[in-house]
């Protein structure tokens, strides 16, 4: 009887789940409700966009990894006074606003038992008797989830691919 309460809880929680609530940016939700089209994404094969291509061929080469973008940039930019290439903020927003491609995290158990979503959102422990695994653990004086996963919804990866005439074109 227990399943069949969590099993409704869940259906419940699906039929009003909204972009909102999902844990997606609020800019993401906003553009996903008001699509626009050629809005800020630079055409990267465009000759005035050089420096930027370098930048992004840097940051996917790097595997995303922060302080090997950071060393790379400062690198180029030392060698070529010139050269100003976008921070790794800047360059994270970019991928996203390219790719469409922005995630959703959700805490789950430590064991991987539960994501804690619909009605184990608030909890604080893993729900079955045989893990009972605390959701958090602290470091320092924050709260940080165990563990954690990732969805990417598909969304704004499609909105991405028609917002700009140039990458529409290339399709």
């Amino acid at each position: 009887l227990e399943e069949l309460k969590q099993a409704i809880a869940f259906i419940k929680a699906l039929e009003n789940a909204t972009l909102e609530e999902s844990g997606l940016d609020p800019t993401v939700i906003e553009r996903m409700h008001n699509p626009q089209r050629d809005g800020e994404i630079p055409d990267l094969m465009a000759p005035e966009n050089r420096e930027l291509r370098l930048a992004l061929q840097q940051f996917i080469i790097n595997g995303h990894s922060e302080q090997a973008y950071r060393d790379n940039r400062e690198s180029f930019m030392q060698y070529d006074e010139g050269v100003v290439l976008p921070t790794y903020e800047a360059m994270q927003k970019l991928v996203q606003d390219l790719s469409g491609v922005v995630p959703i995290v959700t805490d789950m158990c430590s064991e991987t038992c539960v994501a804690y979503t619909g009605p184990f959102a608030h909890l604080e422990r893993c729900p079955y008797d045989s893990c009972g695994a605390p959701r958090y653990e602290t470091r320092g004086n924050k709260r940080v989830a165990r563990r954690t996963f990732q969805t990417h919804p598909l969304g704004p990866q499609v909105q991405a691919l028609y917002r700009s005439r140039h990458c529409a074109k290339r399709m």
